[in-house]
């Protein structure tokens, strides 16, 4: 992980869930997360993340009593329309979290996402 994906995810999660604003950890979000045809999760693209409680995270991966994404999608909306949120809070906030030359970076290790 690089010094930017880093500073990234602290970033994220600062911002607490997403959902309702408690404290919260990461949640990478899917298809983005791992290289097509890799089963072991080695390299995430760090910029498709949401700051998800507990709760919340739980019930996406399915432990929660109504858990898995389209339920949890159902319920709160698309991920794609938070990670969307999720930048537009960061640049509010004038945090530039991954410049020019750091994105260069990020997509010569993660090129599908380019």
């Amino acid at each position: 992980m690089t010094v930017a994906e880093r500073r990234r995810l602290d970033a994220v999660a600062a911002l607490g869930c997403c959902v309702c604003g408690q404290p919260a950890v990461i949640h990478h979000v899917p298809p983005a997360r791992r290289r097509p045809g890799d089963d072991t999760g080695a390299q995430r693209d760090h910029r498709y993340v949401l700051a998800l409680c507990p709760a919340h995270h739980s019930t996406q991966h399915g432990v929660g009593i109504h858990g898995g994404v389209e339920t949890w999608e159902a319920e709160y909306g698309p991920q794609a329309e938070w990670l969307g949120l999720v930048d537009e809070l960061l640049s509010r906030d004038g945090t530039e979290v991954f410049g020019p030359a750091e994105n260069a970076v990020i997509e010569s290790r993660y090129p599908w996402t380019a």
